[in-house]
């Protein structure tokens, strides 16, 4: 039945609480504050299979911490006192050869075998040491004795040894058992002597073996927990050494939590036996995660002896040597994973489900390299190449590691995907890889330093190709103070390099191939010393707060936290003379504009007035109106993220006052022409001298017709103004530049401009031609003072007229009606004198 990873949750035991196991097999459990705890079952006096061999008791002192021991301890930062509570071996018994270990076949490693042998993975049995008998080869590596000195195959009980074949015995030999992962290395660690395993040994034993390549570790022991015992577990996990460790003998003596077995990173082994039920002394409880056989198992014995034993100590090697299995076809398993497979692919026992009993079930060795996708090995094939490297693209990546790489070359169908080894850079397997042809590679690079060389391997070996090298490059990050820069660039901005140097030397520098972007535009850098670098800002179309990185040799660094901000730029704006009092539309031109927030009325100011409002038309035009309250030169700035526009005379507008005027009451203007007016200016001033009042730009706008003012001083002007055909009124306005005042209305009178005579009798009757401006489409009516005339329509604006008869002599004028009924106004040339002389 399929299984989940159980979380044991488990209490620790108290303090002083050791495990002892008896002559006849049963443990017992010393009681609190016992330091020391006296062990059998590891048979002291061996009988050959078929015998039955009983242990005789160790010793009762207590076995004192070794300098090596704690030296090993202390490199890794647990101290300890020197005095070390103590973990017992828990075993016994004593029987025959391969027909005899019915739990080889219990834990299905017939068919385990034919998938893996346990090839190039290093076991650690931490133990009584590890004897060199002929089961074992040349497979027994040189370990080390925390206990005394020496290499860790001084077994004096006899138990490590056992343990060991049970993982370890060559098999197919004619000789003796046959060992689950026939193939592993065993690395002796002797942690145990007479008397027990000081606790604090046992920690320093993980250490030293994950220090020295173990790739699993078994625990055939079991004592209270420590604090150095428990780190010593926790630095196995995370240097992915899985382990595997007894739960305990003395189900009928208080079942207390054995630890490393009972921490939740160790796989805690009971025992069944071989009718699979839960043999009566393996301790249950939420500790035990799986159990495998460990009543009667088979195993060699120092002096070339075999014997049976029976306890948890023969369970937990069985797991040890199925996690071999697994590790040497998957060797990047971890170890929550190898406890997740041991789980999943156990056989159910007891109640449906997981259980205290049992755990997850019964140890399958061929179910759980299923469960990671282990297959049966292929039938040999012809023999290939090892792989060619040729290049790697890109040459170089980050520290941190996860540079997308391809490496060219040939023979890579022949790589085995499911080995993550199998692609390297230097000594460390690529994060993954996917191999895509037989001539190319896609890897993700793992952390790394320095120059590394990128191997690929296959069946037939390592590529020997020395000059194919990836290059690590720290990311480089930029600190300098955030600073304004125009668009078109050029500022040169002093950085400070932090996560690394830019190198000692200018040509150092130029090795590092450092580069900037801003923007994610590329910048000039130039080399100031090892820490310190000129970046210039490049040219940007974007006005924006913009990030600086570096790219150390293409991996590129952290973006700054200060910025290099690109203001907008005004080029341009039209017109450039506003109406002061406001109201005018401007165009501004320029560059930037596309970063303008629409929404923010201070985005475009006229000095220091925001605009009454303003479009941003797009990235190079805005139109704005001018505020009321402008005066004089004022600059045109418009702000984005990246800042303002700068000051310039092409970004001004000059403010003119709109200026009004008064003129004398009963003002008007002669049709004919010529009437001077005196205005008096209001609203400013058209200023203090000619020079200045040039410089102010004043004309006059009479209707449509242009007029140039006089200066007569600061407040006053005189104007001529023009002829008009019509007896009309029209408004007359100041132009200050090009602001257009308010106006005031000048109305034309017609009059008469002239006579062909000014005299006549009293009995009328002369021809006069009379001369009219004014008139329009022509007079109504003439008339010599009060006397109506008769008048005939010669040349325009000429009338000739028979002058009338009147009744006395003396002056008067000759005026006339328009047709809208206008009077002409009496002027000079409009006299006329009546004599009584004939």
């Amino acid at each position: 039945m399929v299984r989940g990873v159980i979380n044991k949750n488990r209490a620790r035991r108290a303090a002083g609480i050791v495990v002892a196991a008896t002559a006849a097999g049963a443990v017992g459990v010393a009681g609190p504050g016992a330091s020391a705890a006296t062990a059998g079952g590891s048979p002291a006096t061996p009988a050959s299979l078929g015998v039955a061999g009983l242990a005789a008791p160790l010793s009762g002192a207590e076995v004192p911490l070794s300098a090596s021991a704690k030296a090993i301890l202390a490199g890794h930062g647990i101290a300890v006192d020197g005095t070390s509570p103590q973990a017992t071996i828990t075993a016994t018994g004593a029987d025959t050869y391969r027909n005899q270990q019915w739990g080889f076949d219990a834990i299905d490693a017939p068919a385990a075998n034919t998938v893996s042998t346990g090839e190039n993975v290093v076991v650690a049995v931490i133990d009584t040491g590890v004897a060199r008998v002929s089961e074992f080869g040349s497979r027994v590596l040189p370990g080390t004795d925390l206990i005394a000195s020496g290499d860790g195959t001084n077994d004096l009980d006899g138990h490590g040894t056992g343990v060991a074949s049970i993982i370890a015995a060559t098999t197919n030999n004619a000789w003796g058992i046959a060992g689950i992962a026939p193939n592993v290395k065993i690395l002796p660690v002797r942690v145990c002597a007479p008397g027990g395993c000081p606790l604090d040994a046992v920690a320093a034993g993980i250490i030293w073996a994950v220090d020295h390549g173990a790739q699993v570790i078994n625990l055939s022991l079991g004592g209270v927990g420590t604090p150095a015992l428990e780190s010593a577990i926790t630095y196995a996990e995370g240097a992915g050494v899985p382990v595997a460790a007894s739960t305990g003998n003395s189900a009928k003596d208080g079942n207390p939590v054995l630890y490393p077995g009972g921490y939740d990173s160790v796989v805690g082994t009971g025992a069944v036996n071989n009718t699979r039920a839960r043999a009566d002394f393996s301790e249950f409880g939420p500790q035990v995660d799986v159990v495998a056989p460990g009543v009667g198992i088979a195993m060699a014995y120092p002096a070339e002896k075999f014997v049976l034993g029976s306890g948890t100590s023969q369970a937990a090697p069985h797991v040890a040597a199925a996690m071999a299995l697994a590790k040497s076809v998957k060797p990047s398993v971890t170890p929550a994973q190898l406890r997740a497979a041991i789980a999943a692919s156990a056989v159910d026992l007891g109640v449906a489900g997981r259980d205290d009993q049992f755990g997850a079930g019964l140890l399958n060795a061929a179910g759980l390299l299923k469960a990671l996708g282990a297959a049966a090995a292929p039938a040999p094939g012809p023999s290939v190449p090892a792989p060619v490297v040729s290049a790697v693209t890109p040459v170089s990546g980050s520290t941190g590691g996860g540079t997308l790489v391809t490496i060219t070359g040939s023979g890579f169908t022949s790589v085995d995907a499911s080995n993550p080894a199998a692609v390297r850079f230097g000594s460390t397997p690529a994060a993954s890889f996917t191999v895509t042809s037989n001539t190319a590679i896609t890897a993700i690079a793992p952390a790394g330093a320095d120059a590394q060389q990128i191997t690929v391997t296959n069946g037939a070996g390592a590529s020997v190709n020395t000059k194919v090298t990836f290059t690590y490059r720290a990311p480089l990050g930029a600190s300098f103070t955030s600073t304004a820069v125009p668009l078109t660039g050029g500022t040169v901005i002093p950085v400070t390099v932090t996560g690394g140097t830019a190198g000692a030397t200018a040509a150092a520098f130029a090795g590092e191939r450092i580069t900037a972007r801003v923007g994610g535009v590329a910048a000039t850098v130039a080399w100031v010393d090892a820490t310190h670098l000129k970046v210039t800002a490049p040219a940007s179309t974007r006005s924006a707060a913009l990030r600086m990185q570096l790219v150390h040799d293409g991996v590129a660094g952290p973006e700054s936290e200060s910025a290099v901000q690109y203001g907008p730029a005004v080029t341009a704006v039209a017109p450039q003379i506003v109406n002061g009092g406001g109201g005018t539309t401007v165009k501004i031109t320029g560059a930037g504009f596309a970063g303008v927030d629409a929404s923010d009325p201070a985005a475009v100011r006229f000095g220091d007035l925001n605009a009454q409002s303003f479009t941003v038309v797009n990235a190079t035009t805005i139109t704005a109106v001018t505020p009321a309250g402008l005066s004089g030169p004022v600059p045109v700035r418009v702000t984005t993220g990246g800042g303002s526009s700068a000051a310039t005379v092409a970004a001004t507008v000059r403010a003119r006052a709109p200026l009004g005027f008064t003129v004398a009451d009963g003002t008007v203007a002669k049709a004919s022409g010529g009437t001077v007016v005196t205005l008096t200016v209001t609203g400013g001033t058209v200023g203090a001298t000619p020079k200045e009042f040039a410089a102010e730009s004043i004309s006059l706008l009479l209707g449509t017709t242009r007029i140039s003012p006089v200066w007569v001083d600061a407040t006053h002007l005189k104007a001529t103004l023009p002829p008009s055909a019509t007896a009309v009124t029209l408004d007359l306005v100041i132009v200050h530049d090009t602001v257009t005042g308010p106006a005031t209305p000048i109305t034309y009178v017609p009059v008469v401009t002239g006579l062909s005579a000014n005299t006549d009798t009293t009995a009328g009757g002369r021809k006069v031609v009379v001369r009219v401006a004014g008139a329009g489409s022509g007079p109504a009516g003439f008339r010599f003072g009060d006397t109506p005339a008769v008048c005939t329509a010669q040349a325009a604006g000429a009338w000739s007229c028979t002058v009338p008869a009147v009744s006395s002599a003396g002056p008067t004028w000759v005026s006339f009606t328009t047709a809208s009924g206008a009077v002409s106004r009496f002027t000079a040339a409009a006299a006329f004198s009546y004599t009584d002389l004939d």
